[in-house]
């Protein structure tokens, strides 16, 4: 007997939603631009393709009635899309203009008896497969299979969310806060691996698509209905929760460039700031921790990998010959039904981009499942640490227990040239140190003067 998959599990279950349908109720008409026509205020949605046959990546804007859909799926390319409008022609944060639903993978669905008892506990959980008198999580829009035990939970908003950057800060947060919700260890054998996936714009599996292994269809299936962001508040923690959803700036763009003009040259002209540059053996002592990387860890530690290679101000070319080894070494540990593919190398390596440079130590640390110690400093600010080092420093040169660094001065090149080459008289000394004949005598005087000091004593 095989084994239940999630699309065999949800078909019994719930209706199945096409491709079209399900993204008509993501992005109702008239919410994105139109095909070949721009209007300000208007904004597309963003697919990005993979292509199989060489693994370049092209970004698809997507335009009002879909009519890049069939295209896409006809093709059996790996195609990720979030649920969000952009402005421009990058799916980056900064370009987010609105969400549309809240989306979340759960992978390692737990399996007993050859059948998905995480998928029968997620529903219960949901108080969709009976009362839960905890009412642990919320009830979703859609479920969709992506693969034989993952899935992706989303959650149609009522009304979407505008954008602003206060606003992607709280759904990180909620997002933080739901993940390891939705995570549990009744649900899947990964609970104690989680995939914080916490980017207000991060993309999914599109729908319709082919899954890792090119085997099935992405399939999507209608569970609820829309939800309100109050509704999803009550499953998270006060300090989690979405409640700058109504923030709009009273500013047009044109009065924003005369009252903000640090703001309109960071935020619109993107010019780019003065940033500090890592040393290398950072990134490359950060590259041999893969050894540490469990399974469920992978694909982030090959993102947090691109993070470091923007902070350290390593090369692409460099970087994509490191990730392509380390995919390699990591999928000797993967699970058979969850290799870690070149899709998932591509994917992770869109991370290489200037946002990256911010990521956090303590993010790096939750996302690769690794421990990174942060730097001593006793409790002090940089800043005071600094001093302190430097006065200690320089009190330990001026009592000769450190040598005193910079360059030499030319007292001691000119020096240390003529006892190494005692044959040779003042001036080809001055033309090999390119300096004066004046400044040779001058040092080598000296030095002769104080030797006879020295002898007559």
């Amino acid at each position: 007997m095989s084994v239940e998959t999630v699309s065999d599990f949800l078909e019994v279950r719930f209706p199945e939603i096409s491709p079209k349908d399900y993204y008509g109720s993501i992005f109702p008409l008239g919410s994105l631009e139109k095909q070949g026509e721009y209007h300000e205020g208007e904004y597309c949605g963003i697919a990005t393709q993979i292509r199989q046959t060489d693994g370049r990546t092209r970004r698809v804007h997507v335009t009002d009635g879909f009519p890049q859909l069939e295209e896409l799926l006809n093709s059996r390319d790996f195609v990720i899309m979030p649920p969000v409008s952009f402005a421009g022609r990058h799916a980056a944060n900064e370009n987010a203009r609105f969400l549309f639903a809240l989306q979340f993978d759960l992978d390692f669905l737990r399996v007993r008896n050859d059948k998905l008892d995480g998928m029968n506990n997620l529903l219960y959980q949901m108080s969709l497969n009976g009362e839960d008198p905890y009412n642990r999580l919320p009830k979703p829009t859609y479920i969709i299979a992506t693969s034989a035990r993952n899935c992706h939970v989303v959650y149609l908003l009522d009304c979407p969310i505008a954008m602003y950057q206060n606003v992607q800060t709280q759904i990180r947060e909620f997002r933080k806060a739901f993940i390891p919700k939705l995570w549990d260890s009744w649900i899947t054998t990964a609970y104690d691996q989680v995939q914080f996936e916490t980017s207000p714009a991060h993309a999914f599996r599109m729908v319709g698509s082919w899954d890792k292994l090119r085997e099935n269809r992405v399939r999507a299936f209608k569970v609820g209905d829309p939800v309100s962001v109050d509704y999803l508040n009550e499953y998270v923690p006060e300090s989690a929760q979405i409640t700058a959803i109504r923030y709009k700036t009273k500013y047009t763009i044109t009065q924003a460039r005369e009252l903000f003009p640090e703001w309109y040259s960071r935020k619109i002209l993107k010019q780019p700031n003065r940033t500090f540059v890592a040393p290398r053996w950072i990134y490359d002592s950060f590259k041999k921790r893969k050894i540490e990387i469990q399974v469920g860890h992978r694909y982030f530690y090959m993102v947090c990998l691109c993070a470091f290679g923007i902070k350290c101000g390593i090369q692409e070319d460099e970087l994509m010959r490191d990730l392509a080894e380390i995919r390699s070494e990591l999928d000797v540990i993967s699970p058979e039904d969850n290799p870690l593919t070149m899709d998932d190398l591509v994917k992770a390596a869109q991370a290489f981009n200037a946002k990256s440079r911010f990521m956090r130590r303590e993010t790096i640390a939750r996302l690769c499942g690794i421990e990174i110690k942060p730097s001593k400093r006793n409790g002090r600010k940089q800043s005071v640490h600094l001093t302190i080092a430097r006065a200690t420093k320089r009190g330990m040169k001026d009592a000769g227990v450190l040598e005193k660094e910079g360059r030499p001065t030319k007292e001691a090149i000119i020096k240390t040239y003529a006892a190494d080459h005692p044959d040779e008289n003042n001036s080809q000394i001055a033309r090999a140190l390119g300096v004066s004949r004046t400044t040779v005598v001058k040092w080598l005087n000296s030095s002769n003067d104080n030797q006879e000091q020295g002898s007559s004593k």
